[in-house]
Parts: structure tokens; C-alpha cells; sequence
């Protein structure tokens, strides 16, 4: 018990020099990625370093509009 306080300080330095553990990046799972594209989607990297998510398009993709109301989705049409 008495070497404790003299070789505490040791033992955090040692510790201090141990490597970091190494972080895994986002998992592409192949299964999920061949389903999004064949319904007509982009299996992509959405957050980075995080997750793939499978984006799919609005039916009203494309087509015009004029106000919020017309789109499904976000309305560019104050935009331009």
C-alpha cells in the first residue's frame, strides 16, 4: 500500500502511451444499398462518418411548382 502513491503517477503515463482504439466507420450494407437503387433511389453516405441511408425521390421530383403546397417536398421555386 505504500508504493501506491509513488507508482500512481507511472501508471497513468504508461497508460497515456497505450494507442487509441481505432474507430469504426459506417457499415455499407450491400443487401439495403441493391434494394434503394432498384426502387429508384441513391444509397448514400448521409452523415458523414455515421450512417448510409437510402434518399429516394418525391413523385413530384422535377416538375414545377409555385408555392410550398404544390410540392411534396421542398418548393425551389422561390429560389430562383
Amino acid at each position: 500500500m505504500r508504493l501506491l502513491p509513488f507508482m500512481l503517477p507511472f501508471i497513468l503515463v504508461l497508460q497515456a502511451c497505450l494507442p487509441e482504439a481505432e474507430l469504426a466507420g459506417p457499415v455499407r450494407d450491400v443487401r439495403a444499398e441493391k434494394i434503394c437503387l432498384e426502387q429508384g433511389g441513391s444509397y448514400l453516405l448521409v452523415h458523414p462518418h455515421v450512417s448510409y441511408e437510402c434518399v429516394l425521390p418525391f413523385a413530384d421530383a422535377g416538375k414545377s411548382c409555385t408555392r410550398a403546397s404544390d410540392c411534396r417536398g421542398q418548393c425551389m421555386a422561390g429560389t430562383r
